[in-house]
């Protein structure tokens, strides 16, 4: 449907920036009619000060265009037209004059105005205890208390609390766990607080009886650079909720190069925690871990138990996340070194070592290097997969025969799916699936197989 002249001049006048354009040029072009209706000096006058009050219009346009009404730079063309109205040669016994003046003085003053008041916050602090009671007042909740995150109220709290969060915070005190909820969701992450309000939020996280509540608790706390509210919130790495714990990391982690310092004690009895060994891997939202975290994690994972398991994984993610983003050659250098080291963990040689083999980054002088007598076996048999793989030799099934000979059930049984894989000597095994139980029947047949195979005796050619 065609819209009318009418509606299509309305519909263009209420654009944003076709406005703002209109404003800056209004005192030129009240100028620019005195130019028309006046003779002799004033309306030289006029003509000089349309042109200037244009130049005034045109770099504010360009200079503040992208914060328009917010800047009080927006008013000096109406400040330059009064100029030019009140010292120029004009008979101010007319009419015009004094019409432009009320108009420019008007319009400018009212512009200030409701700029200064806009500076103070009250219209977005009125509009959050607003917002606040609509949520207070609300009647509906989503069943699950996650979802309450998300409510269509939350979204236009957050933007109104973004000087303020006072109107938010007596409904932190509302026995609802929904209204908590959506309240900490609208203050996620903030970064401004008055005195004594993140150390209540704290304080929810800590004790709240609602994992859903702490949850948001946390996640609010998120970008706080006060170091004794970042150690306390990190005692939350060991709260009993699984989703608790996860936002902890989100929350604090995503910062890792700063707060690291803070929080690594806490990272090391949240990761030797046997409660939590079946976590898995530690991830950084939207970042990395900072070296020093790294060098950490290298330490930890040569220890035993969870903290060791835990480290590892998180490692092994970290760098596959890196990887992944880009294989740079300082990055394959750090790898490479960790993998060839004796004095590293077993488990973490053997898991960057794939994830090399993986990117098509383990070298074959590094494979040699592996298959060494002083490398652990695990390390040697994954090299030995790799040279039958890529380059066979009598120098791999040397040391294939070598580990399957050690009195090692899971090492004989990983030998025995590289030699029924790769050198086609049926030991029993179904390849595809499973190796078997290692205290099962079938594990201790294969094994003997694979054991009497590595005894026999090599042919000489």
């Amino acid at each position: 449907m065609r819209l009318s002249n009418r509606d299509e001049v309305s519909a263009f006048a209420r654009q944003p920036m076709v406005r703002f354009v209109a404003f800056l040029l209004l005192p030129a072009a009240l100028l620019a009619l005195g130019f028309v209706g006046h003779s002799g000096p004033a309306r030289l006058w006029y003509l000089l000060g349309a042109f200037g009050t244009f130049a005034l219009a045109v770099a504010v346009w360009r200079f503040r265009k992208q914060r328009m009404w917010r800047s009080p730079a927006v008013v000096l063309p109406y400040a330059g037209a009064i100029a030019v109205q009140a010292l120029g040669p004009f008979d101010f016994h007319s009419f015009y004059a004094h019409f432009v003046l009320a108009v420019l003085g008007l319009i400018g003053v009212t512009v200030f105005g409701v700029q200064s008041v806009m500076a103070t916050g009250a219209p977005s602090l009125r509009q959050a205890r607003h917002l606040a009671q609509r949520l207070s007042a609300r009647t509906e909740w989503p069943a699950d208390l996650s979802a309450c995150r998300g409510v269509p109220e939350v979204r236009p709290l957050r933007d109104a609390l973004f000087d303020e969060a006072g109107p938010a915070m007596p409904l932190l005190e509302d026995q609802r766990p929904q209204v908590r909820i959506a309240a900490l969701a609208a203050m996620e992450f903030r970064k401004y607080w008055r005195l004594g309000q993140p150390d209540q939020v704290l304080k929810i996280a800590q004790t709240a009886p609602e994992p859903e509540v702490r949850c948001a608790a946390v996640l609010a706390l998120g970008a706080v650079q006060q170091r004794f509210l970042v150690e306390a919130l990190a005692e939350s790495f060991r709260d009993p909720d699984p989703n608790v714990r996860r936002s902890v990391g989100e929350a604090l982690l995503w910062d890792c190069e700063r707060r690291w310092p803070w929080i690594r004690g806490a990272m090391h009895a949240a990761l030797a925690d046997v409660r939590y060994q079946f976590d898995g891997p530690l991830s950084v939202a939207g970042g990395r871990f900072s070296n020093a975290a790294v060098n950490d994690l290298i330490t930890w994972a040569m220890e035993s138990g969870p903290l060791g398991v835990r480290s590892t994984q998180t490692l092994a993610q970290h760098y596959n996340n890196q990887l992944a983003a880009g294989a740079t050659k300082q990055l394959i250098g750090q790898l490479r070194d960790v993998v060839s080291s004796p004095r590293g963990s077993t488990v973490l040689r053997l898991e960057l070592a794939r994830l090399l083999q993986e990117y098509g980054q383990l070298t074959e002088d590094i494979v040699l290097r592996l298959i060494e007598p002083n490398t652990p076996s695990p390390l040697r048999l994954m090299a030995v997969e790799v040279m039958l793989l890529n380059f066979p030799s009598e120098q791999a099934i040397e040391v294939l025969r070598e580990v399957a000979k050690q009195p090692n059930r899971e090492l004989s049984l990983a030998a025995a799916v590289i030699v029924q894989r790769y050198l086609q000597v049926d030991l029993g095994l179904a390849l595809g699936e499973p190796p078997p139980p290692l205290h099962s029947r079938q594990a201790a047949e294969v094994t003997k197989r694979v054991i009497d195979w590595a005894k026999q005796p090599v042919a000489v050619t």
